[in-house]
Formats: structure tokens, sequence, C-alpha cells
């Protein structure tokens, strides 16, 4: 019976999914709100400051696959010279698909990029 009281609340902990990776998803925006295709988005792991990137579709939809829950994630955007604001995707958050919107302010009047 004691194994019962130790066990329950351990599986109760773990999480809904059998997968230990998830995807993360998201769109890159201008401050316009327009989506920005082409923009390089960096995930950086901040445990190993392993870097992946990936590049932005038409749509300024971006995937990354095979993202592991028990990592913490810092995600940003760049497009041309310019750099986005940064997220974090935290290891207790225990979605399956995380959705990540990313925002990139463009000055167009500036002359020096």
């Amino acid at each position: 019976m004691t194994f019962f009281k130790i066990a329950l609340p351990l599986i109760l902990l773990m999480p809904l999914t059998s997968q230990d990776t998830r995807i993360v998803t998201g769109i890159v925006t201008n401050q316009e709100g327009r989506s920005l295709a082409g923009a390089v988005v960096q995930m950086i792991n901040m445990d190993s400051q392993q870097v992946w990137s990936n590049v932005t579709k038409s749509d300024g939809t971006y995937r990354f696959a095979a993202v592991e829950f028990a990592q913490g994630y810092q995600l940003q955007a760049k497009y041309q010279n310019y750099s986005g604001n940064i997220r974090h995707l935290s290891r207790y958050d225990w979605r399956p698909s995380a959705v990540i919107n990313l925002r990139v302010d463009i000055d167009r009047w500036s002359k020096h990029r």
C-alpha cells in the first residue's frame, strides 16, 4: 500500500504526453502586423547554448520539430539587419505544440541599418 501512496503522486506530476519532444511554431511580423517572409528565427538551448535556425515561409511562419521538453529555449527573429523581441520557452511548459509569435520592428526611414 505504501508503494501506491508514493507512486500515484509521482505519476500525476508526469506530463500528459508520452513523447519527449514537441513542435514549436509561430509567425514573424513587423510592428504593423505584416508577416515577414525570409526572416531568420534562431532558437537557443539555454543549457547547451546550441543554436537552431529556420527561415520563415512566404506567410511568415516557421516551425521547429523534435524540441525537447526538458530544456529551456530562447527564440528571436532577425530580418535584414533588424533583431526582434526575445521570447522564452520554459522547460516547465509541457504543451505538446507551443506557438511562439515573434515581432521585428523595422525602421523604414532610417538610412543606416
